[in-house]
């Protein structure tokens, strides 16, 4: 499905688009995760050979979109919006982090954490099984940032007194 929608969409942001319309609900297995692999590369070929290309960044990026929305989807709906910008421009997160926990508090926002952590979890051990390669890398590139983006939100929702 992620494989068809992003060989449907040769614009990043109109996948994007389409991906955070799923609300979360896709395949995200191994087989998803190679297929999607195999249309990048069938896009963007010479970034098979040469890691230089920047579409390699392209790669990353679509890679976190789709862990970005399997994320953020594990949280209520009125959460979503304000999460999904926290990841999508991370040179602002503090004061998103704030008016997410002056909007709902300090520990449903750690529950949110949590449990986009277990999904992140989740998805880093299906990317750990991908065979070595191309496809791999880019998985890899992808959840790297969003493995620092978590640090940051969790670091930011810290600095908050407990209730």
């Amino acid at each position: 499905m992620i494989a068809r929608l992003f060989s449907e969409n040769t614009d990043i942001e109109a996948f994007r688009e389409r991906i955070a319309a799923l609300k979360g609900d896709f395949p995200f297995e191994k087989d998803d995760m190679t297929a999607l692999g195999d249309v990048y590369f069938e896009r963007y070929p010479d970034c098979f050979s040469n890691r230089n290309c920047q579409d390699v960044t392209l790669g990353y990026r679509m890679v976190r979109i789709c862990i970005i929305e399997k994320l953020i989807n594990r949280c209520p709906a009125e959460s979503i919006a304000a999460l999904r910008d926290m990841f999508y421009d991370v040179s602002a997160l503090q004061p998103k982090v704030e008016r997410l926990v002056r909007g709902i508090g300090r520990e449903k926002a750690l529950e949110h954490h949590r449990a986009m952590e277990d999904e992140l979890a989740a998805i880093q051990h299906v990317i750990d099984s991908l065979p070595v390669g191309m496809t791999k890398e880019r998985f890899i590139g992808g959840i790297s940032y969003i493995h620092n983006a978590m640090y940051l939100v969790k670091s930011a929702i810290d600095k908050f007194p407990s209730a």
